[in-house]
């Protein structure tokens, strides 16, 4: 069997399994049904579904166990939740852009710049192994690019875009660095010593986005009824918390840097939105708006 039907097989048994417990035959039919849908063979006997249990675990870190007492398979760990997601939004992704010469009309893919993810393999293993290296540069504000020698640390996702955690070796400040502005990537075989007072996920803990800030600000925010129904579907930030729920309001807390990223953020939710503190954010934004309506002005 080819591996993408193998790799399609597993995350179908795993998503059948993440909604509730599942006897094999439930499994089989599940199965038997996107055979019909993706005019591929995913049928399987009991012997090959008992080595996709060890693959998947091998593979994805989810443990699957059968339960006596149900009568049925069910997921007893997922190690990585938030990877196994990605994973599988990737195989669906994979099998829907296989089918897409047949499906040409159908379906509409937005047209982007490549996002850098070419790098990340290379720049995942110099994190892991502490190695140094080098890359062209381009500032979106600088006519040229420059020669950059850092240390890396890890490497963050924020709007569909990747990017580099990483200390400067030309001052010796921890940056970030947009994967699709480099260019010339090298690792080199030399080796640094991690500093351990970084710390990625606490350097990310209160940043909306990739810019940090001195202090994290409680910012209380209101959104009307319909925007709050996104908001409670994809939160703003993690720390988001719900304070007022009505038919007329979502009023939201969050823990975070008042920095560009939110700003621009809170100003893409339009009339939607109103500031309620801190007062210094609620008077950033009004005076933004403010300078805004000028260019509307009739002359």
């Amino acid at each position: 069997m080819a591996l993408r039907e193998i790799f399609i097989r597993h995350n179908l048994i795993v998503n059948k399994l993440k909604k509730s417990a599942a006897t094999f035959d439930e499994i089989l039919t599940r199965l038997d049904q996107e055979s019909e849908i993706r005019q591929m063979d995913l049928r399987i006997n009991l012997r090959t579904f008992q080595r996709d249990l060890k693959d998947i675990e091998a593979i994805m870190g989810i443990t699957i166990e059968f339960d006596k007492s149900l009568g049925a398979y069910h997921i007893v760990h997922d190690y990585h939740p938030e990877m196994n997601q990605r994973f599988s939004e990737a195989v669906d992704m994979l099998n829907i852009l296989n089918e897409s010469k047949d499906y040409s009309s159908h379906l509409l893919l937005e047209k982007r710049k490549a996002l850098g993810s070419e790098q990340l393999f290379g720049l995942l293993h110099s994190t892991k192994n502490h190695s140094v290296v080098t890359f062209l540069y381009q500032k979106f504000w600088d006519e040229a690019p420059s020669t950059r020698e850092v240390h890396p640390y890890a490497l963050k996702e924020y709007k569909h875009r990747w990017y580099l955690l990483a200390i400067d070796q030309k001052d010796h400040q921890t940056k970030t660095f947009g994967l699709d502005r480099m260019t010339g990537l090298h690792i080199t075989q030399q080796k640094f010593n991690p500093d351990p007072k970084i710390n990625p996920v606490e350097h990310f803990k209160y940043s909306y986005g990739i810019i940090g800030g001195e202090e994290p600000q409680e910012v209380i925010l209101s959104f009307d009824y319909y925007q709050g129904k996104y908001l409670k579907t994809l939160p703003m930030h993690e720390s988001q918390e719900i304070l007022y729920d009505t038919e007329e309001e979502l009023r939201v807390r969050l823990f975070v840097y008042v920095t560009y990223d939110l700003i621009m953020e809170i100003l893409s939710h339009g009339s939607h939105v109103e500031v309620l503190a801190p007062d210094s954010l609620r008077a950033e934004i009004k005076q933004l708006l403010t300078e805004t309506l000028e260019y509307y002005k009739d002359e």
